[in-house]
């Protein structure tokens, strides 16, 4: 086994020797590796091309006129180039293109208009002329970010709990240990006594801030202000104007007074309370 390992080596050195003899030996043209470097480096096309593919033909879908201008223009910039056989293949099939001419989306009521931030989804059909249905997408949009507003406050909620418990019980060992360090040293350490006890008063308010903290979250009109709080958060991401699309705090029949109520097309009302 030796032996044939030894003769391996030696054929693997008698071949490699010329290989790399060669190889060594291989003139290297500077010239034309410097004209590469300075083409890059000095004239190069690649800001001015990739404009062109993002600014001035992009964004673009399968299909779509843009794609179309796109490939036509990149077929002529690598004929200026001078690359032979630039042709443009079709695939498929794929379907029918899409591409937006025209949208607009305005909020629009008996007593105001003003237009919205929106985009239509991709391959999204055309409408005959203007659909009047915006009132209907915000009011569900409203109650979805409203649900997960709930959701999001709920968790937080539990989770200050949570934080006020564990606080209890340190705030617990802390006064604990305090005062058995202060039964120990106080008829040898007077100034120390007295920190101590500034320490417990301090401990002591603490544990009143706490226990206030926890009755304030536990209020019905606490946690009603602060859902009310949330609610114009969110009207005001929703893009709804306070008198315009809706009223707050305002009775209707019966003697009932609801959070906040939605002024609806046809004069229709939509009312709801917020709690957190």
């Amino acid at each position: 086994m030796t032996r044939l390992r030894i003769i391996g080596a030696s054929f693997v050195l008698l071949v490699a020797v010329p290989i790399l003899a060669q190889i060594s030996q291989e003139p290297v043209d500077l010239d034309g590796i410097y004209r590469i470097k300075d083409e890059g480096l000095n004239r190069s096309q690649v800001m001015e091309t990739l404009s062109y593919l993002t600014d001035v033909y992009g964004p673009r879908l399968t299909g779509s006129p843009q794609i179309k201008a796109a490939a036509e223009w990149t077929k002529k910039k690598l004929m200026e180039w001078e690359l032979a056989n630039v042709n443009l293949e079709s695939w498929g099939p794929f379907g029918r293109g899409w591409s937006n001419e025209r949208f607009n989306a305005r909020a629009v009521s008996p007593d105001t208009s003003f237009p919205l931030i929106a985009y239509p989804k991709a391959w999204t059909p055309g409408t005959d002329g203007a659909v009047a249905s915006v009132v209907s997408v915000t009011t569900e949009q409203l109650g979805t970010r409203t649900e997960a507003g709930s959701r999001e406050l709920a968790l937080h909620r539990d989770a200050i709990g949570e934080r006020l418990d564990a606080m209890g019980g340190e705030l617990a060992r802390v006064h604990e240990l305090v005062g058995t360090m202060q039964r120990e040293r106080a008829l040898q350490h007077g100034e120390l006594v007295q920190g101590l006890r500034e320490t417990v008063r301090t401990t002591g308010e603490l544990a009143t801030t706490t226990q206030a903290l926890r009755e304030a979250l536990a209020s019905p009109k606490a946690r009603g202000q602060w859902g009310e709080r949330m609610a114009d958060d969110v009207l005001r991401a929703a893009g709804l104007l306070e008198g315009v699309n809706y009223r707050k705090q305002t009775a209707i029949a019966g003697g009932t007074i609801p959070d906040i109520t939605f002024l609806l097309p046809r004069d229709l009302l939509l009312h709801m309370d917020v709690k957190f």
